[in-house]
């Protein structure tokens, strides 16, 4: 894809994305402008603020599905109407595949993309890219190989249709078979139960949370707007070495940040218990 001097790329809330879905977008700023979405404290943005963001020369607008610190869940699916084929909409959607349930039909997107190792539950080094059939022609592969192009004429190269276009060799067969897996393992449950579950998870843990002295939770309060991640901080406390502390229990969490704020993040799903959610929250009052 090629820019122009006036073109823009819209993002989300800039330090408070996920690096992901941040950076990419900042390395192109030699090659185009992009513009920020302010946020609340949870990363919501008004979508009016979109609609006036939005003009002629809009390339694409990059939004994440659920947010990786606050659990937010972003409005896509209103989104994706209000761009409604004007404008290339990309959606990162690492923080919600396989915990909540996402249909890309319904979002409209152009593009979207997530690794399989979170709440997929697969492999490291695996993960989907979606691209929708009209859009495929605003994408370029950055490499050809045997496996994306024909040579005919003897002299003239052409890449295969999509997706065999981005393929230049081997794929990582193995780590597909184990994303397969993953992926047929959670729909045996059905996605639908899994969120529940995980609502149920979450919800139990930031009640039992807000009873302690100088907790400090994150996130939206409506339960309908989060994933079933939960975010927090003691007061006075250092995040990492509350972390680490836990870590010596077994009770693995992770920093995170809000913009410059370090927090702790638990990211309970449905494997986990109700019996491991107290015993998460006693293990907090103890430090």
């Amino acid at each position: 894809m090629s820019f122009d001097d006036n073109d823009n790329i819209i993002i989300r809330g800039m330090a408070h994305e996920h690096h992901s879905n941040f950076y990419p977008w900042i390395s192109l700023r030699d090659k185009i402008s992009v513009k920020s979405l302010p946020v609340d404290s949870n990363g919501f943005f008004k979508l009016c603020d979109l609609r006036s963001s939005v003009d002629a020369n809009t390339r694409l607008v990059a939004i994440s599905h659920a947010l990786y610190n606050t659990g937010s869940i972003l409005p896509v699916e209103e989104i994706g109407n209000i761009l409604d084929d004007k404008v290339p909409f990309f959606v990162d959607s690492a923080q919600s595949v396989g915990c909540i349930e996402v249909d890309v039909s319904k979002i409209g997107c152009d593009f979207m993309s997530f690794n399989g190792s979170k709440w997929l539950c697969g492999p490291m080094g695996t993960g989907v890219f979606y691209c929708s059939r009209k859009s495929s022609r605003l994408l370029e592969p950055k490499t050809v190989g045997g496996e994306s192009a024909i040579i005919y004429d003897d002299s003239r190269l052409a890449f295969k249709e999509l997706p065999d276009k981005f393929q230049t060799g081997f794929r990582n067969y193995v780590g597909v078979v184990g994303l397969e897996s993953s992926a047929n393992y959670l729909q045996s449950f059905g996605m639908n139960n899994i969120q529940k579950k995980n609502q149920y998870l979450s919800c139990l843990f930031r009640e039992e949370l807000a009873k302690i002295p100088d907790i400090v939770l994150y996130g939206p309060k409506d339960q309908d707007l989060r994933t079933s991640i939960v975010s927090f901080n003691l007061k006075g406390r250092d995040s990492q070495i509350l972390v680490d502390k836990l870590e010596k229990q077994n009770i693995i969490l992770a920093v995170r940040e809000i913009i410059n704020k370090k927090i702790v993040r638990a990211s309970p799903h449905f494997f986990n218990t109700e019996s491991q959610m107290l015993k998460v929250v006693d293990a907090i009052k103890k430090l």
